[in-house]
């Protein structure tokens, strides 16, 4: 149960296998996009949960990704061509990934505590719930990795600028 509830505080878009073959046999998705979000969530979802240091699920994450975008471009992005049926990656998610993995990884040396510990997720989780009374008066938009990831992983990013920008506001805003 606790990790239920744990999961649960943490992913906003709970997805799975399970879930996405429901949902194709009642024919529930109305867009090929549609799919390839779910299909997408799955890997996002758990990089955005699994984010201790050294994590091993992080790596099979992005492996079983890539292998998905690999089977989505063979298969739906060519019999649809030239429409855009489902935003495209960044030409560089994988080293993005590796950028928000390195960060994660990071140690501070004088305890040996996770440095990003309290940037992982939205601030409210970190306040049962709900953000400090004063927070959106000092920060005008909240960010923090879990949102960057999946902003990242679910094609919302279209140029490599927003994804610095984004890194750089969790930063500004601490």
């Amino acid at each position: 149960k606790a990790i239920v509830a744990d999961y649960r505080a943490k992913i906003q878009n709970p997805m799975d296998l399970g879930t996405m073959t429901t949902k194709l046999e009642k024919n529930e998705y109305a867009t090929l996009g549609d799919f390839c979000l779910d299909l997408r969530r799955i890997f996002s979802n758990c990089l955005r949960y699994n984010t201790t240091v050294n994590d091993s699920f992080r790596p099979l994450a992005v492996d079983m990704l890539r292998a998905a975008e690999e089977l989505m471009g063979a298969f739906i992005a060519r019999m649809e061509a030239p429409a855009i049926v489902y935003p495209p990656l960044l030409y560089c998610w994988e080293l993005c990934v590796s950028i928000l993995t390195a960060a994660i990884d990071l140690k501070n040396p004088k305890d040996g505590h996770q440095t990003a510990h309290f940037f992982m997720h939205p601030v409210s989780f970190y306040f049962g719930g709900d953000l400090p009374a004063d927070y959106l008066q000092k920060v005008k938009r909240p960010i923090d990795l879990g949102t960057v990831t999946s902003s990242l992983l679910e094609g919302q990013y279209q140029k490599v600028q927003d994804f610095v920008n984004d890194c750089l506001l969790i930063k500004e805003n601490c």
